[in-house]
């Protein structure tokens, strides 16, 4: 159990209180099999608190996909119980705040409704003031099985305009949670369900949700910046103040005060990894009531930069160039696709997390792409690319299947999600392009997006839908909330002709030929294309799996062995 403090009655309200749970005491119990609870963690999953109370003798044996496909066929309970301090209460506002609920959620306080969730990449916020109590409080979050929810979403056929859509490439379509988790060409299915960090925050009169800071680079060297403030408040417009301290790099002050704009003299430019340092500044901002007294801040480190996606006619119109400039200079972009670093995300620690980013950059990498099967990554992924000179490519989570976009509910959703991710992630230095999904716009729309435009069969969706989806609702969203940053609506991508495989005259292409094809690894020198944003070639077993098989490594392989790889 976690308690507080009470205040003393004397002292001030504080700004804010933020209370976390996850160093409570949580619980979980498998509700399907009605089974005794078991010691639980958030942030967690399923699967590991499973493992960690020895109930699954590992988690990667061969056969482990269907060895464990129970896991996500049943629904599960987890419970944490609390203490709440006066001090606490005495705010005007409380809210249970969920970084990551995956997936299918009804959640509890003291046995009163909630709500539900039914997005992971969503951050869940629920007003609980009247349902807290003094004292202890129990939460429960049910969690209902993601594969008895798709094979209940995809029993009967839906239908768009009149056509019957029987089935999606991927059924895991339907819900919003990582798609690589239900199977991949890389790794196994292991659908789970879990949590993310859980805690209260609680307020009085309003509170800052975001800050979106602009900036102006002029053509003599001088950067301006424009903070817009965004509020959360129980009043239309609540008479606040703000506060702002701009500090350089070695923590000596650039701007203090009231203004929401300011010049920064004698800017330090951040640069990608190999072309210059990664200076970042620090940009805290205050949110005070009419007293001067504080209610709120948001602090963030910048980079003053450019990108800019440069996608120009050629000289002798053979078609677009695809690349980026930083701070006015072309940028030969170095790097590798990011997937989760673990299909179960709590368990990356900062160590590993730091590890990787910094061999990407110890082998001379500038750019990584986050993969859009996987999951927008955590905060400290982002704040180490900054720090390392690592630009991202940013893939919104959709990937490789038809998204049923004529359901308002899912755009809704959908379109919570982009703010929520664009609104985190916007003031970063590393960021330099949104694109809305990999490799849905020529491999799952209709057939050149020709006939019908509104066409579905059972493999693809119509050119309408993906419109809707991925121009308008996720394009929408970026021209919205961030501006300054390129958008693309896929990969690949071909801006002349969206109908088509992107060839080697513009747009980003993907290059599998060298796996797929067979053909020669050299054949990658030959290639034309103005960008390559995925390649790659299938991995071979690892030595841990080879012994597993009985494989002798100092000899070479026998047909036997070989038999029981391709068996797995």
């Amino acid at each position: 159990m976690i308690r507080t403090t009470p205040a003393p009655a004397d002292l001030a309200l504080p700004p804010m209180l933020k209370l976390g749970l996850s160093s409570a005491t949580w619980t979980l119990r498998d509700l399907t099999a009605a089974t005794p609870e078991i010691p639980a963690a958030a942030p967690g999953c399923v699967h590991t608190a499973l493992a960690a109370a020895g109930l699954l003798p590992e988690l990667h044996p061969p056969g482990a996909e269907a060895a464990l496909a129970w896991i996500g066929e049943h629904d599960w309970l987890y419970r944490v119980e609390f203490d709440v301090a006066p001090a606490l209460l005495a705010h005007e506002e409380i809210e249970l705040t969920i970084d990551r609920l995956d997936c299918l959620a009804t959640l509890r306080l003291n046995d009163v409704e909630l709500g539900r969730a039914d997005n992971a990449f969503r951050l869940w916020r629920w007003p609980v003031r009247s349902a807290l109590r003094l004292g202890s409080n129990v939460l429960e979050i049910t969690l209902a099985s993601p594969l008895r929810a798709i094979a209940e979403r995809t029993a009967t056929p839906a239908e768009r305009d009149g056509v019957r859509v029987e089935s999606f490439v991927a059924k895991h379509t339907w819900l919003r949670r990582m798609a690589c988790q239900h199977g991949w060409d890389w790794g196994p299915a292991f659908p789970t369900l879990g949590l993310g960090e859980v805690r209260l925050e609680a307020w009085s009169t309003a509170r800052l949700r975001s800050v979106r800071a602009t900036q102006t680079h002029g053509a003599d060297g001088a950067v301006s910046l424009t903070l817009a403030p965004e509020l959360s408040s129980r009043q239309p417009e609540p008479n606040v103040t703000y506060w702002v301290t701009f500090s350089a790099p070695d923590g000596s002050p650039v701007h203090v005060g009231d203004g929401l704009s300011f010049a920064v003299p004698a800017a330090q430019l951040w640069w990608p990894s190999g072309l210059g340092a990664q200076p970042l500044y620090t940009l805290h901002v205050e949110l005070r009531d009419p007293a001067g007294r504080a209610l709120d801040a948001w602090s963030a480190r910048v980079g003053l930069r450019t990108v800019r996606l440069v996608q120009d006619p050629d000289p002798a119109g053979l078609g677009r160039s695809f690349g980026f400039e930083v701070n006015g200079h072309p940028l030969f972009a170095k790097g590798a696709n990011w997937i989760p670093a673990d299909l179960f995300p709590h368990r990356v620690p900062e160590e590993r997390l730091r590890r990787l980013l910094v061999a990407a950059a110890e082998a001379h990498m500038n750019m990584l792409r986050v993969w859009g099967g996987g999951l927008y990554e955590s905060d400290r992924f982002y704040q180490l690319c900054d720090e390392l000179g690592l630009l991202v490519w940013q893939d919104f989570m959709f990937a490789c299947a038809s998204y049923p976009a004529w359901d308002d509910a899912l755009l809704a959703n959908v379109r919570a999600e982009a703010a929520d991710q664009i609104r985190r992630l916007r003031h970063h230095a590393c960021l330099a392009l949104w694109c809305g999904n990999n490799e849905i716009e020529h491999n799952f729309v209709g057939e050149r997006w020709a006939h019908e435009k509104r066409l579905w069969t059972d493999r693809v969706m119509g050119r309408a839908d993906y419109d809707r989806l991925f121009r308008e609702t996720l394009g929408g969203a970026v021209r919205t909330l961030d501006p300054d940053k390129p958008y693309i609506s896929a990969s690949p991508h071909d801006p002349l002709d969206p109908t088509r495989w992107p060839g080697d005259t513009c747009g980003d292409n993907h290059y599998w030929d060298a796996w797929f094809l067979g053909v020669p690894f050299a054949s990658q020198r030959a290639s034309r294309h103005r960008f390559v944003s995925e390649f790659g070639f299938q991995a071979p077993p690892t030595p841990e799996l080879l012994r597993r098989l009985g494989a002798d490594l100092s000899a070479p392989p026998t047909a036997e062995v070989n038999a029981r790889l391709l068996a797995h």
